[in-house]
């Protein structure tokens, strides 16, 4: 009985042997077995599962890169046009200033006993556009208190305020200037009157002060006298534009055309008289 008995067993294990075998033949040229293709999928299938978050790291590490090196490269592009950008102005406001000096080699004289110190606008503010700039020129410039400001074609305000490096500008157009300016009208006998202030109906300086009898023609040029305090003489200011007599009855009120526009004002000159010592203003 126990004989029968491993005889079976052993029976049952060739089978299986067999079994075994014929499960892992190939059946035909390129055809795997069930068992075998059941094994082979199963292992694929593992090594899918293994590799897939192994290739989306891979992935997600080349776009960081690549998003590394676009910043960079972002990052460059932004400083070279900064850069360019910047020497645009820079090129933009010399081209003017440089515009403005040639300018004024042509059209401002030489008279003796002045000094033109260069300045150039560094501040000026909506609210008060045509009442005052600041200029880049102080008194460790030359520049004082009550000096006449000028472009080629005239003046445009006087010196108010100053620091060692800046300067404020009260401009004519102001409706209510703190400094009055001494004007010659080129006429014939010349007549001298009192620039007090700009008229916005007119568009005009007003001047007053000017001798009733006066001899005066639209168009006749008005220059600072250069009478009284540190504003020097012979700066254009404007033409005559009109005249009529004043309240008192006893002088005219005249109106003048502005020699320069005040709206845009980039590159002035501060005229120092050389003549005269100290601070000073008024006609």
């Amino acid at each position: 009985m126990a004989r029968a008995g491993r005889l079976f067993v052993v029976a049952l294990l060739v089978l299986v042997v067999v079994l075994l075998a014929f499960a892992l033949t190939p059946q035909g040229r390129g055809v795997l077995s069930s068992p075998s293709a059941f094994v082979k999928d199963t292992v694929s299938l593992g090594q899918r599962i293994v590799h897939w978050p192994v290739r989306k790291f891979e992935e997600l590490v080349d776009r960081l890169r690549e998003a590394g090196h676009l910043y960079e490269e972002n990052r460059a592009l932004r400083a070279a046009l900064d850069r360019s950008l910047d020497l645009a102005a820079e090129n933009e406001r010399l081209r003017r200033e440089n515009a403005a000096l040639r300018e004024a080699l042509g059209l401002l004289p030489s008279p003796r006993d002045v000094r033109l110190i260069p300045a150039e606008v560094v501040g000026r503010n909506f609210e008060a556009w045509y009442r005052i700039v600041t200029i880049n020129r102080g008194s460790l410039d030359g520049v004082g208190v009550g000096m006449a400001v000028r472009t080629p074609r005239g003046l445009v305000g006087v010196v108010e305020s100053l620091a060692p490096h800046s300067a404020d500008v009260r401009l004519l157009t102001d409706p209510e200037p703190r400094r009055r300016v001494s004007v010659r009208i080129q006429s014939e006998p010349p007549v001298y009157g009192v620039l007090d202030g700009y008229d916005a109906d007119h568009r005009a300086y007003r001047v007053s002060m000017v001798p009733l009898g006066a001899k005066l023609e639209a168009g006749q040029a008005a220059v600072t006298s250069g009478l009284g305090g540190v504003l020097a003489p012979e700066i254009p200011v404007g033409t005559v534009q009109e005249f009529r007599a004043a309240e008192d009855g006893l002088t005219l009120t005249v109106w003048l055309r502005p020699a320069q526009d005040l709206y845009d004002l980039n590159m002035l000159f501060v005229v120092a008289r050389t003549d005269l010592r100290g601070e000073g203003g008024g006609p």
